[in-house]
């Protein structure tokens, strides 16, 4: 049962009209924000919160890359600079695995002049029991390090394997996402983005999608992933143990550091169903 945290209509109506958003795909820019707090930038939020036919709106393609893998829904001349991947673990327990790439402008294997960087995060989680309660492992929020001076351009890409469609009649049972972490899909979309270091429920009794404390050097992604969710409820919501690649584009004169560093990525457990609030910080590239 999901926790009647409701989203205050003023906030939503902020939230929705931020930098004056529109429904289609690419990259969303996140401008420097006043110290403070801020509103989160509406990408896909929830519908029907804390209800049974809780969902996304699947045709909202706002924020959205589209391709037959993530390197074709990157933007032309756009190169692989790095990939790693690190095990998720908690309580000594592995619940997942973390997939951190970097790309930039340039051909061959030469950024070009422009500086420009994308960092991108994927996590696939497991079904493995990490405390006394049992249960799965669920991310609500992603966060990771960016420059603080600096605009900076999010996006998400979904995946091509076995897709949900973008209008009813949707699947009577859960799809299959696929295994291949350049394709498989994601079954829950991003739902706001924000420059802030606080995740869902951050601090405690705070509303869904409530504005949150700015700092400029984190980008925050609100994404619901969890292999055994309690609130699935098809064809409404399925299980996604996917998260979508999560992207973020920034000029960075100094180019990367091409050692991940330490606690630059962090995962958020905030309860949304009851789980015990959880931080995991890990490592993660970074821009110079």
């Amino acid at each position: 049962m999901t926790l009647n945290r409701k989203l205050p209509l003023a906030g939503a109506a902020l939230a929705a009209t931020l930098l004056h958003l529109s429904a289609h795909g690419g990259f969303v820019t996140v401008p420097v924000q006043a110290a403070g707090t801020q509103p989160l930038v509406s990408i896909n939020p929830k519908i029907n919160l804390d209800t049974p036919t809780e969902t996304q709106d699947r045709a909202n393609t706002l924020g959205t890359l589209t391709g037959a893998d993530i390197a074709s829904a990157l933007p032309a001349g756009t190169i692989l600079k790095a990939s790693r991947t690190a095990p998720i673990v908690i309580n000594g327990v592995t619940v997942g695995t973390l997939h951190d790439r970097v790309w930039c402008a340039g051909s061959g294997s030469t950024c070009n002049a422009t500086n420009s960087y994308t960092l991108g995060l994927r996590v696939q989680l497991n079904t493995a029991a990490w405390n006394p309660s049992g249960q799965s492992f669920e991310l609500n929020d992603i966060f990771r390090a960016i420059r603080a001076a600096v605009a900076a351009d999010v996006a998400y890409y979904r995946g091509s394997a076995n897709p949900l469609p973008t209008a009813a009649p949707f699947p009577a049972t859960q799809p299959a996402p696929g295994t291949n972490v350049e394709t498989a899909s994601s079954y829950k979309d991003l739902e706001v983005v924000g420059r802030t270091l606080q995740g869902l429920f951050e601090p405690s009794g705070s509303a869904q999608y409530a504005a949150k404390t700015t700092n400029n050097a984190w980008i925050d992604f609100r994404v619901d992933v969890n292999k055994n969710d309690p609130d699935v409820a098809i064809p409404y919501s399925y299980n996604s143990e996917w998260s979508p690649w999560l992207v973020v584009r920034q000029v960075c004169p100094s180019g990367y550091n091409a050692t991940p560093q330490a606690l630059k990525a962090r995962l958020w457990q905030g309860g949304e169903e009851g789980q015990a609030p959880q931080a995991i910080l890990t490592s993660a590239y970074v821009c110079n």
